[in-house]
């Protein structure tokens, strides 16, 4: 028998079947694919034939995937076995390698759990690491190719070999300097000298050229006749599978497409089955409209999960203490019991005859209690481990549609259409002697945290009572105001301060009340355009829920009365019912549409990618590594994880009090003196992550990165509107008052030569990638190029619109500038000519561009709120705008690699864009993968895969089903 086997490398094979074990790799090689995608595969094949018998497998196996791994993240599991199986660990140690992610994990990995005697690496670009033998590790202010995870790891300086360019004269054993090299490494591995290793490899060549020209003779023969029939076999054969290659690949975007546009429809409806659909549209093809479907999903659906089941309106709904349980009523005369974190349905229970018109779990989780309409009249109890009915039906005439648990667990009130308010004994499920009268009917029914009791009803009236005197408390509260027919719900604060108040009104009026006054706060709160049934205060108390049959949810801040961001819309069919959990401030919604919805706000407001902390308008942002550093006019800068959209990095500023975590510098803080907004940020990478700060009517500051600490004295610059560092000097341009002034970013001092004169009045900055050449842009709408060693400019200046320029970028290779304005126009330095028309937005000007790496791409941000994304070759816009930024963009910035895109803007946030970020959100807001019905259904005869590697397979899919193919790049998707 025969199989397709893959080797390390990518490559396929057909060899016989073995059943022998697979043998473990000896060499695991980490790298970054940037910088030395030419350069590790030849470290490979040196490593594996180096002393390899020709009539045998390689000498050694290596480990290296030849897939750029940034864009795969599912191969994780993969790529962690390897590590596991390996003898060794190899390290092309570059600065990209040390600032990449995936090779971070990776050393990480090994760290944790390998012997440093094992670990070896070859340095390919940067610095020629130093060993300090007094720390008996390296100098990490002079190293800047090894990942910083690996201090303190040796006990002695481990072997590695220099592959810088420019020291042998091609990456193959023939040349005999890379020879030595690769032997070096191979010595060790092999536990044998390196004179002994090259010798025998010198024999086994010696010998397979002999053997090689004597066989070479006897085939000359049969070539000649293989020859003359075999080009036209071979051409068939070639044309047969470029054909049968074209099809599959136009059947894969066709089906791409497909599964988009069925993702398009679905979002708002079935919001978890849209994210997978386009994620399997991304995979099967780099085409655009998936990413689109997903951005529109991502963007605009806030409903991270929704449950169905139900064939009627949900009526209500409900957390159990932990939040790991949601129960709902509909009235469908069903209550159903669901998974809150798979969102797969556990229990339906039936009993009741008529609508199921409330459900509350116990405090302290041991029943469910769920109540019948009018039609039923009944209080079911449920032990919520046996799911079976713990006492028979009590009784409520009336029915029982609504019902509250004091915070003791110890006793329980039902309410039906009548005034009658019902207590029940909670251990023997007993009433407890006459109900409760509320004139005119109870409407609303809650408990507060010290055990006070309130009523609302058609009375227009709030009642507070004691339930265990049975006692009123003081005179009715006005509860509904003018216009309403009664109250509709009502909601204790954590901490017994307010009173929030839902009344019968068309125009879905809320009311404060103060408990302590017993008196309104204000006007009450308004948005809604209908009717609100509930409102619910979050366990935390610093939100408050009102759902409204108009569709929507609205957050409010209780504090201050003023509503939290925009309405959780996504909604067609009025909304009858909203609870928060007791642990986070989840929300759990019913819909007459007979759904279940729940949404995370914490996490929607900082899923990975949205970055979310300034008080005011970003006006910059930039890369550090994996990380984002973003600088506001509230006066602070912070790193981010983009992955999360949480802090990141050191929380302290030299000794002092500490500031939030991810917060590096805030420029009012007492130990600097105030210095007030930050205007402009530039970034400088190296051994040492430096960065400066423009300042409203101040100076200018430069500062390490890592801990936030002053680097020199503030630059006497004063209204500095922008500033950028040379890409491999140090040196600092700032921009401001008619004069470019440059600056010696280690000293503080001012350069022979500036400033630079006659550029305008200064509003964007950019240097050349590889030359001492600076783009000066100003606010007449040119922009200027400078040579900053003689002070001259290079050709005439550049205009092709009016208003200000208000950022400008330099391709990769230097030989275009982009110049925003009014829209975005792309110039030919050599020639000094506009490359086609501009590019423009919807409306306003273009404030901010960047370069992909690659050059291919360009991003551009604008007043109309949008990020754009721009063949550079063409100058045509490529997919739809991404959305997300309520505000105008300020400021935007590629990662190294290319993967993750970042902007900034007026909204007090910033954004990471980005193929991985996109999947991760998706699959957690999915939270879960496709089941075999609906694979079938949209995917065809297809085999089944995980669409989400960190869930298991779907209902009637294998358990043990693999992870689908790599998801394609930001490259791939905008330019496949």
């Amino acid at each position: 028998m025969y199989a397709a086997i893959q080797v390390w490398g990518g490559r396929w094979l057909w060899r016989k079947r073995s059943t022998t074990r697979p043998r473990q790799p000896d060499v695991f090689i980490s790298y970054s694919h940037r910088a030395d995608h030419d350069l590790a595969p030849a470290v490979r094949t040196g490593l594996a034939h180096l002393a390899r018998p020709w009539t045998r497998t390689p000498a050694l196996k290596v480990f290296l995937d030849e897939n750029d791994l940034t864009a795969t993240p599912t191969l994780w599991p993969d790529i962690e076995k390897a590590l596991a199986d390996s003898q060794y660990f190899l390290l092309l140690a570059s600065p990209e390698a040390a600032a990449s992610g995936w090779v971070r994990d990776e050393v990480d990995y090994w760290r944790r759990h390998k012997d440093p005697s094992r670990f070896l690496f070859a340095l390919t670009h940067g610095a020629a690491p130093q060993w300090d033998a007094d720390a008996t590790d390296y100098d990490w202010n002079a190293t800047d190719a090894l990942p910083d995870v690996l201090r303190g790891y040796f006990t002695h300086e481990p072997k590695w070999v220099d592959l810088r360019e420019g020291r042998f004269d091609r990456a193959d054993l023939r040349d005999l300097r890379f020879q030595d090299a690769i032997a070096t490494l191979a010595a060790r591995v092999h536990g044998r000298s390196k004179s002994d290793l090259v010798g025998e490899d010198i024999q086994q060549q010696r010998t397979f050229e002999r053997r090689r020209n004597a066989a070479v003779a006897g085939l000359v023969g049969l070539l000649v006749v293989a020859i003359l029939t075999g080009v036209g076999l071979f051409f068939q054969v070639r044309e047969t599978r470029e054909q049968r290659d074209a099809a599959e690949l136009q059947a894969r975007i066709a089906t791409s497409r497909a599964l988009a546009a069925q993702a398009a429809n679905l979002i708002g409806d079935e919001d978890d089955l849209a994210y997978l659909l386009a994620l399997e549209g991304l995979r099967l093809g780099a085409t655009r409209e998936p990413v689109d479907a997903l951005n529109q999903a991502l963007t605009n659906d806030r409903l991270a999960r929704t449950l169905r089941g139900h064939r009627g309106a949900v009526s209500s709904v409900a957390f159990n203490a932990n939040a790991t349980l949601v129960a709902s009523g509909g009235w469908d005369s069903t209550v159903r019991v669901w998974d809150a974190r798979s969102s797969r349905q556990l229990r339906q229970l039936e009993g009741h005859t008529g609508g199921v018109s409330a459900v509350a779990f116990s405090p302290k989780d041991a029943v469910l209690v769920t109540a019948g309409n009018t039609s039923d009249a009944t209080v079911r109890v449920w032990n919520t481990e046996t799911w079976e009915q713990v006492v028979p039906p009590l009784l409520q005439a009336g029915g029982a549609g609504r019902l509250a648990f004091s915070p003791d667990a110890s006793l329980l009130a039902s309410a039906g259409s009548g005034d009658s308010v019902r207590l029940w004994d909670t251990r023997t499920w007993t009433e407890l002697s006459d109900p409760l009268i509320h004139p005119g009917g109870v409407t609303a029914l809650a408990f507060g945290a010290d055990g006070t009791l309130a009523t609302g009803g058609a009375d227009k009236t709030v009642r507070l009572w004691n339930p265990r005197t049975r006692q009123q408390l003081g005179d009715p509260l006005p509860g509904a105001n003018r216009g309403a027919t009664g109250v509709t719900s009502i909601s204790f604060s954590p901490d017994m301060r307010l009173l929030a108040i839902a009344d019968a009104n068309l125009f879905g009026t809320v009311t404060l009340l103060d408990l302590a006054t017993r008196t309104a706060i204000g006007d009450p709160l308004q948005g809604h355009s209908s009717v609100v049934p509930q409102v619910a205060f979050s366990a935390d108390g610093q939100w408050l829920a009102t759902a409204s049959w108009d569709g929507d949810v609205r957050l409010w801040d209780p504090n201050t009365r003023q509503q939290i961001g925009e309405p959780l819309t996504g909604h067609d069919d009025p909304l009858f019912a909203v609870t928060f959990s007791s642990v986070g401030r989840r929300l759990a919604i019913g819909t007459a549409d007979g759904s279940v919805r729940l949404l995370d706000p914490d996490n929607v407001k900082e899923t990975g990618g949205l970055l979310r902390g300034h008080r005011d308008s970003v006006t910059g942002v930039e890369f550090s590594g994996d990380e984002v550093v973003t600088a506001g006019l509230d006066g602070t800068v912070r790193r981010w994880d983009p992955k999360t959209g949480k802090p990141a990095g050191k929380d302290l500023i030299g000794a002092g009090d500490p500031l939030p975590p991810g917060q590096i510098f805030r420029t009012d803080d007492s130990r600097a003196g105030y210095r007030g907004p930050v205007t402009a940020m530039a970034m400088r990478p190296g051994p040492t992550l430096v960065g400066a700060l423009g300042l409203v009517e101040e100076d200018v500051w430069i500062w390490d990165v890592e801990n936030g600490k002053k680097l020199v004295k503030e630059l006497d610059e004063k209204g500095v509107e922008a500033i950028a560092f040379h890409p491999s000097r140090d040196v600092l341009a700032a921009g401001s008052d008619g004069t470019v002034r440059l600056w010696d970013a280690r000293t503080g001092r001012q350069l022979v030569g500036s400033p630079i004169a006659d550029a305008g009045t200064v509003s964007a900055l950019a240097f050349h990638p590889r030359t001492g050449l600076l783009a000066v842009g100003a606010f007449d709408g040119s922009a200027r190029v400078f040579d900053i060693d003689t002070g001259k400019p290079i050709g005439p200046p550049l205009k092709a619109g009016t208003g200000k320029v208000e950022a400008l970028a330099f391709d990769p290779t230097g030989e275009r500038l982009a110049v925003a304005g009014v829209a975005v126009q792309l110039w030919d330095l050599p020639s000094g000519q506009p490359l086609g028309p501009p590019m423009r937005g919807d409306a306003g000007g273009m404030n901010s561009v960047a370069f992909h790496p690659s050059g291919k791409l360009l991003a551009t941000g604008g007043d109309d709120k949008t990020v754009r994304i721009w063949n550079a070759e063409t100058r045509q816009q490529v997919g739809e705008p991404l959305l997300g930024h309520s505000g105008p963009i300020t400021s935007l910035a590629f990662h190294v690699d290319g993967e993750m895109l970042a902007s900034a803007s007026d909204d007090d946030t910033a954004r990471v864009w980005g193929p991985q970020l996109w999947i991760r959100e998706a699959c957690r807001r999915a939270g879960r993968n496709l089941t075999e019905t609906e694979w079938d259904r949209y995917l065809g005869d297809r085999p089944y895969t995980r669409t989400c590697q960190e869930f298991d397979a779907g209902e009637g899919a294998e358990p043990n089903a693999g992870i689908g193919s790599a998801y394609p790049t930001l490259y791939d998707i905008y330019l496949g």
